[in-house]
């Protein structure tokens, strides 16, 4: 026995020597391959397994870590990062996690029998190569960086840079996506980068608009200026916005990014409907961003509307159609019609836009009635408040002046908004287009518009007076002009309501707003003889005037 003794005392210092032999080799290694062949032997020789498991990645990503070269391709990014650290993992997870197979001989003799134990290896595993995934996407992101100007071609380049990345990911770190969260945060780095760049190249959009409209109000500082170039604003700023979304936006990311991407058809998607909503919003808080004075918030303001109409009416189907096209979900989508292609989530994002740019564009549209309808009712309390009477005159002879100025007001803004909503004028057989109630009002310079003072330009009061007559039964009798007040306002007023986007519906709207506050102010007067009287010539002459303005509800 004691024989058996010393020749097992003689192997065991054998074995002791050729260990320290090997742990010399592998802290002595240069390579990822060669301490992983030193490290191969020791599981042979059944070395603690947890010791081993931490001198395994002491030793490794000392090597990685020694490693201070600035990859600048994707290429050598995966070359220098991403695979030595999958070949770290790799025989990290074939030492340690695979089960013996007695039938093969070549198998480490590394038994997973100790769940806990594998847990604990994996957890260490996770916590020492996390800062090395961390650095490979910080040197990621840095070769993905986008360029300032979103629409350079290096955009592009960048784009199909990310699908090498993303492919390179899915080829050389099998083992990793199986065994830590790579995968994972892949697909959130992806997600992350694409939606900044989708978001950034919508963004074009509102900035393009933006700049536009921010010159429409300088256009106005040139007494020359022809209003009707709104119209064509209108219509190139339309046309702009179709072109560029389609050939600059989507069909920038068609060509760029693959549609297998994941999430990428989602992310483009929501990067359009969020593009819709920011664009709205610009429209909308335009005006009180930049201060404008009264004549050009009123165009601003009245111009976004008609934009957000447009909108709503036309653009954001088309543009949801070739989207369809551009990213169809199948082979068949994108040859099938507008109503049959646009799929169930697009449709629903395309009518809650539709929805949004309505409720806006109306909003718009109130807001500046409001605004208008105000200041008009501020003019006509002042006037009539401050109403003195003249004792030279022994009965009026002329309207009050006041009523000249708001009949000018709201005929400049019917010329402007027939510059802004055009309506398609429905000619009438007979109708020589010189009605008496017809007005060719027009600005002169760019400082007059709806507040401006001018000389009035319509028939005298005399003759329309003598053609109403016949013509509007309601008012026949011109003696009984207090019956003629108490039809004025015999019907509830709506003030503040619902405007129609068209040259009537907003000059309704201001003469609704007008005749009330005129009711209004007028019953907290004191009235003589002759203010009464006066009250009398103006209500007839706002019976006359405002006819036109009266629209089916005349009210």
């Amino acid at each position: 026995m004691s024989a058996f003794k010393g020749i097992e005392q003689d192997c065991n210092e054998i074995m002791g020597k050729v260990k320290a032999e090997i742990w010399k080799n592998a802290r002595s290694a240069t390579s990822v391959s060669a301490i992983a062949e030193e490290m191969k032997l020791l599981v042979l020789l059944k070395e603690d397994r947890c010791m081993l498991s931490t001198e395994y990645l002491d030793l490794q990503l000392s090597i990685l870590n020694n490693e201070k070269h600035i990859p600048t391709t994707i290429p050598e990014l995966i070359t220098t990062y991403l695979m030595p650290l999958e070949e770290v993992t790799n025989h990290f997870q074939h030492f340690f996690f695979t089960s013996i197979k007695e039938e093969d001989p070549d198998s480490l003799p590394i038994a997973i029998t100790n769940i806990p134990d594998n847990e604990k290896l994996k957890r260490e595993l996770l916590q020492r190569i996390e800062p090395r995934i961390d650095q490979f996407f910080e040197f990621g992101s840095a070769l993905l960086k986008l360029p300032n100007n979103i629409l350079d071609p290096d955009s592009l380049e960048q784009m199909r840079h990310l699908n090498e990345f993303h492919a390179a990911v899915l080829e050389h770190g099998t083992v990793l996506l199986s065994v830590t969260e790579i995968g994972e945060r892949m697909d959130q780095w992806t997600k992350a980068w694409e939606t900044e760049c989708i978001d950034r190249i919508f963004e074009t959009v509102i900035v393009g608009v933006k700049k536009r409209v921010a010159e429409l109000p300088t256009s106005f500082s040139s007494t020359e200026q022809n209003f009707t170039s709104l119209t064509i604003f209108i219509t190139d700023t339309e046309t702009w916005l179709i072109q560029h979304i389609h050939d600059q936006c989507l069909a920038t990311l068609q060509r760029g990014i693959r549609r297998d991407l994941p999430q990428f058809h989602k992310c483009v998607q929501t990067g359009l409907k969020n593009m819709w909503r920011d664009l709205v919003d610009m429209l909308v808080a335009f005006p009180d961003e930049f201060h404008l004075e009264r004549l050009p918030a009123q165009i601003v303001m009245l111009v976004n509307s008609r934009l957000c109409h447009d909108f709503a009416e036309t653009m954001i189907l088309q543009i949801y159609n070739q989207f369809s096209v551009l990213f169809p979900r199948s082979k068949t989508e994108s040859r099938q019609h507008i109503e049959e292609a646009l799929n169930t989530p697009l449709l629903t994002d395309a009518n809650e836009m539709i929805e949004l740019c309505l409720t806006k564009g109306q909003r718009l549209l109130n807001e500046q009635m409001m605004q208008d309808g105000y200041r008009l009712s501020a003019r006509i309390q002042e006037f009539y408040l401050n109403y003195t009477e003249d004792k030279q005159q022994s009965e009026p002879s002329c309207v009050s002046e006041i009523w000249r100025t708001i009949l000018l007001q709201l005929q400049s803004m019917e010329q402007l908004m027939q510059l802004i909503y055009p309506q398609e004028i429905v000619s009438v057989p007979g109708d020589d287009g010189n009605s008496d109630t017809e007005h060719d009002y027009r600005f002169s310079s760019a400082n007059e518009g709806m507040y401006s003072c001018q000389t009035q330009s319509t028939q005298s009061l005399t003759r329309i007076s003598s053609s109403a007559d016949a013509g509007l039964g309601i008012f026949r009798s011109n003696n009984d002009l207090m019956n003629n007040i108490d039809k004025l306002f015999a019907d509830r007023v709506d003030i503040y309501g619902h405007t129609d986007p068209t040259p009537i519906g907003v000059c309704s709207g201001l003469v609704r707003v007008t005749l009330k506050a005129f009711h209004e102010t007028v019953r907290e007067m004191r009235l003589s003889s002759g203010t009464y009287q006066q009250l009398q010539f103006d209500v007839e002459y706002l019976r006359i005037y405002l006819w036109s303005y009266a629209g089916e509800n005349n009210k």
